[in-house]
């Protein structure tokens, strides 16, 4: 497709957002002009010949004044009426989504792409319910082979689509994790009484271990503050707070997460995980923190 070429969408009113939505989430790199006939709407009420004069009025100018390279008639009642004629006059290819290969639109189409006809949850079998569920779940089958074949990813997602929920979910946690002097990070080696002042001044329910070189041997959280307590109550105050080091009761397998990973993951695991908080490693070495309070605050839950 040629890229400076924008795609044609237009619809009697506005319900054909939705359509140019997904082809905007899926081709964020190409230019949509959409148009809505919201003077003349809705098309239902109006007279065949009218419809098709508006369908061929549209039509020529998205081909003509917008230099559209496709077209997307969003409109039934338009398709329905004046797809024949539109196609005999600008020469555009036709992909039709119909349960009916003998109508109107499936006569006409150079692909289709047709629907089994199902009976209707509505009482009568009269209004679009159960048909309209399935050109929906057609329309998103599409939609998610176009994003496989295209090989989108959830980086190009986030690119493009940076704010709100989505943005939030999709954000690599190295733009919202804690890092530098705010992370809890001690010595290995440290008494547990050095170790229990970091837990409580950081405020984040953990602290890293780290050994000689900068690599993170373990973490303590204030779970296993509470059960190495618990387990020592026959101790004196002195053994228990300066006689071990942070490595005797460290936990050496722990949770931890990589810099890239989006937020979303992240929070996945810390929620199956039952952990509040865990570091971001780089090399085994501790680069950040992530807690599940920010990833709330955040927007990503």
């Amino acid at each position: 497709m040629h890229k400076k070429l924008p795609l044609g969408i237009f619809d009697s009113g506005f319900g054909g957002l939705s359509v140019a939505k997904s082809i905007h989430n899926l081709l964020p790199n190409e230019n949509l002009s959409y148009v809505a006939d919201s003077a003349f709407t809705p098309y239902g009420d109006m007279e065949e010949s009218d419809i098709v004069k508006r369908a061929i009025l549209i039509s020529d100018f998205l081909i003509n004044k917008k230099e559209c390279k496709v077209i997307v008639v969003a409109c039934n009642t338009a398709t329905a009426y004046a797809i024949n004629i539109l196609r005999d006059r600008f020469n555009v290819p036709i992909i039709a989504f119909t349960a009916n290969a003998n109508s109107t639109l499936g006569k006409a189409a150079d692909i289709l792409l047709q629907l089994p006809k199902v009976k209707e949850s509505c009482p009568h079998n009269l209004a679009p319910t159960s048909s309209t569920l399935i050109q929906l779940a057609l329309g998103d089958a599409l939609a998610i082979t176009l994003l496989k074949e295209k090989g989108f990813s959830e980086e190009d997602f986030f690119n493009f689509h940076p704010g709100g929920k989505l943005g939030a979910a999709l954000m690599p946690i190295k733009d919202l994790m804690h890092t530098d002097d705010k992370l809890p990070l001690i010595s290995q080696d440290a008494p547990f009484s050095d170790i229990l002042n970091i837990i409580s001044s950081k405020g984040y329910g953990i602290v890293g271990l780290e050994n000689d070189i900068g690599e993170m041997s373990g973490v303590i959280t204030d779970g296993d503050v509470r059960r190495y307590i618990t387990k020592n109550t026959d101790g004196s105050m002195k053994e228990v707070m300066f006689g071990t080091s942070g490595k005797e009761i460290m936990t050496k397998s722990f949770v931890s997460f990589e810099e890239n990973q989006s937020c979303a993951k992240i929070l996945s695991v810390l929620e199956q995980k039952n952990i509040s908080s865990a570091f971001v490693l780089k090399n085994g070495k501790p680069l950040g923190l992530i807690s599940m309070l920010m990833l709330i605050q955040a927007g990503v839950a």
